[in-house]
Order: structure tokens, then C-alpha cells, then sequence
């Protein structure tokens, strides 16, 4: 618009200068001709100065509307500047409100938390709360019943397993059965004694018992006694273990000095009596150096083995031997044996366990009750494993 105004004034300073130079000529006796063509040329310009007047009243009318517009515009840039004002005050009062990158470094990130349940991942379990009321029914159920320190003075299972039990001497004479018989031959002796004082000679007493007899019979009383005491003993359980420590072959000194060994956890766990590792060597095998007893083998926590020798010779066990000379489980899987389900040694024994470096080592499985209780796998000489022991 600028530009088209000062055209218009350019236009109007050349009519000007045309009226000035003037382009008509005048010439002498033509002077009517002269006047009208002056004043055709002021009527020209006078239009054409009319119609730039009129583009220059357009011009100011559209500046005076820029000028308006321009003046809007600036009130409208004061007015959003002040709501930027406004809106960064807001921003620095919400930034003074919330931590920054620096105050969050200590805490963890989403992706450090990836890994830990949410709460409806613990939606199925107790709260802490439920746990409480839990533990509060243990303790007062706990409070019912006796503790270990409480069953302190009393024997347990594995202390009674070699003693017999009532059922076991049911067909044994009493003390106080044989106290009567004792009884009965010190009658006897009281009768034998006022006969000697009331008769003097031996044929008078002919009828009658004499000391000597009476010794006899008392000989008879006290081999009797010890019948019963050895009728006691030979039908004894005999109790069997596993080791609860596992043995390397370098540290079992041969079957003697697994024969030690088997003591020495017996005898730390409270058991009587004499006992030998389930162990074959060149020597032979438990078949060949055990008792060979009529009398039950049982475990030490009272579970039954086998009825006797033959029964315990036949392949199979009642319950498996995998109970430690303390009544507890087994950890371990395989026991070394060297021994076949006959009790005769199987020839697979480390060189007489003796040798970790030997091939071939007879292992029976711990936790079965079937043949391969006794003669499971041929293992590594140079493993760990527990060893059976069985009581005399």
C-alpha cells in the first residue's frame, strides 16, 4: 500500500511539470485554439489529480487501518506476555514442587523393579497382619504340648530298640517265678537239714534227697538262669543303620576299619552291643563273619528289616535301610557294599576298600527295600558314601 501511494505522487509531480513545460503551442492569431487546448490539458489534469487524491484517501484510509491493526496486534502481544509471565511463574512454582533427576538418584527405576512382585502378585497370600493372628494360634498351641528339653529324662526309641520288649519274654519265667523255685529248694534244704539232725544213718535217710543232690538241683536252677539270660539275648532285635557321615575309601581302612567305624557311630548315638559293616572283600562277606541270627533285625527307629538271617538274605527288606544311627533320613543316595542280596561278598570292593583309585566299587541303594538295597550299581572308587551296619 506504501508503494502505490508514492506512485500516485510521482504522477501528480509529472502533471505538474507538463503543466509547467505546457504542451500547447501557441501561435499568433490562434488564440482561441491556444486557451481551449490549456484548457483541455487543466481539465486532464485536474481528473487525473482528482483520481490520485482519491488513491491517495484510499491509501491513508488503508494506513490509518494498518496503523489500527498494528496497534491490536501489539496490545495482543503485551497481553500474551503477560500470560507467559503468568505461565512461567506456574511453571517455577510447580518445578519447586516436584523432585528433580538429582533428588530421584537414590530411588529405584521402574526397570530396578522389574523383578519384584506387585501387590495383586500377593493378592493370594497372608498379610502380615493374617500372619500374626497364625503365629499367635502356634504359640498357644505350642504352649500345650512338652518340648525337647522336656522329654530330657526320657530314653527314646533308638535306646530301647536292643532291649526286649513284653511280648518278647512271654514265654520266659519271671523273677518272681524263679524266686518261688528258690524258695521251694531252700524248703527243701530246711527239710533235708531236720532230717539229718533227726536221722543219723544213711540207710535211715535213704528216701530222702541229700546235699548233694540239692547241689545238683541248684546247679540245675542257675544253669537254667543262664539258659533264660541266653534265650534272651539270642532273640534280641538286632538293629541296623546307615552312617550319617559319608566315608571315602582312603578313610575306611579295609573292612576292619569299617568295622570300627560302625562302632563308633553306634556307640555315639547311645546303641549296645558289638558292630560290623555290610562289607565284602576278598575275604568274604557278611555271610561269612556275622552272626547269623534267628532274631528280627529292625532299624534304630523301630521300623522292621527282615525276620531273621535268612530272611534278611533273600533280596528283599521290609522298609528300606535309610535311617542314620540317630533315627534320622539318609541324605545320601548310594552306601558302599561290595556285597550280593545272599550276604557273600560280590568281588567289587576298591582292591578291600582300600584303593580310591580302583575301578569298580559295590554300591546298594539307600532308599530302596528291593535286591538293589545290597547290590545296586558298581560306582566310583573315589566317591563319598555312607556304610550299613548291623548289630551282632
Amino acid at each position: 500500500m506504501f508503494v502505490r501511494f508514492t506512485l500516485a505522487l510521482a504522477a501528480l509531480a509529472a502533471l505538474e511539470s507538463e503543466a509547467a513545460a505546457g504542451s500547447c503551442v501557441y501561435t499568433p492569431g490562434q488564440a482561441a485554439a491556444f486557451v481551449a487546448c490549456m484548457y483541455g490539458e487543466l481539465e486532464a489534469v485536474q481528473v487525473q489529480l482528482a483520481a490520485t487524491q482519491a488513491d491517495l484517501a484510499s491509501a491513508e484510509a488503508t494506513i490509518g487501518a494498518q496503523q489500527a491493526t498494528i496497534a491490536s496486534l501489539q496490545g495482543q502481544v503485551a497481553a500474551n506476555g503477560a500470560t507467559v509471565a503468568a505461565v512461567q511463574g506456574s511453571v517455577a512454582a510447580i518445578q519447586a514442587d516436584y523432585l528433580t533427576g538429582s533428588d530421584l538418584a537414590g530411588y529405584a527405576t521402574t526397570a530396578d523393579l522389574a523383578g519384584y512382585a506387585t501387590t495383586a502378585d500377593l493378592a493370594g497370600y497372608a498379610t502380615t497382619a493374617a500372619l500374626g493372628g497364625v503365629q499367635a494360634q502356634v504359640s498357644s498351641i505350642q504352649a500345650d504340648y512338652v518340648t525337647s528339653a522336656d522329654l530330657g529324662p526320657y530314653v527314646t526309641q533308638a535306646e530301647l530298640a536292643a532291649h526286649p520288649t513284653f511280648a518278647d519274654l512271654s514265654a520266659y519265667a519271671t523273677s518272681a517265678e524263679l524266686v518261688g523255685v528258690q524258695n521251694q529248694v531252700a524248703a527243701v534244704q530246711g527239710q533235708v537239714l531236720a532230717i539229718q539232725f533227726d536221722y543219723v544213718t544213711s540207710a535211715e535217710l535213704g528216701g530222702y534227697a541229700t546235699v548233694g543232690s540239692l547241689n545238683a538241683l541248684q546247679s540245675q536252677v542257675a544253669d537254667l538262669d543262664l539258659r533264660v539270660s541266653d534265650l534272651e539275648s539270642l532273640h534280641a532285635e538286632r538293629v541296623a543303620f546307615v552312617t550319617s557321615v559319608q566315608y571315602p575309601v582312603s578313610s575306611l581302612g579295609g573292612v576292619p576299619g569299617a568295622d570300627a567305624i560302625c562302632q563308633a557311630h553306634a556307640a555315639s548315638a547311645g546303641l549296645q552291643g558289638t558292630f560290623l559293616a555290610w562289607l565284602g572283600d576278598g575275604a568274604g562277606g557278611p555271610a561269612d563273619r556275622f552272626t547269623l541270627s534267628d532274631s528280627p533285625y529292625v532299624r534304630v527307629d523301630g521300623a522292621a528289616l527282615a525276620a531273621d538271617w535268612f530272611d534278611l538274605t533273600d533280596g528283599a527288606l521290609a522298609n528300606p535301610l535309610e535311617i542314620d544311627e540317630f533315627g534320622a533320613l539318609s541324605a545320601a543316595g548310594m552306601a558302599w557294599s561290595g556285597v550280593n542280596p545272599d550276604g557273600t561278598a560280590s568281588g567289587a570292593t576298591c582292591n578291600g576298600w582300600t584303593n580310591p583309585l580302583a575301578v569298580s566299587g559295590g554300591t546298594g541303594n539307600v532308599h530302596s527295600a528291593a535286591l538293589d538295597w545290597t547290590s545296586g550299581v558298581v560306582g566310583n572308587c573315589g566317591a563319598s558314601r555312607p556304610v550299613y551296619c548291623f548289630q551282632q
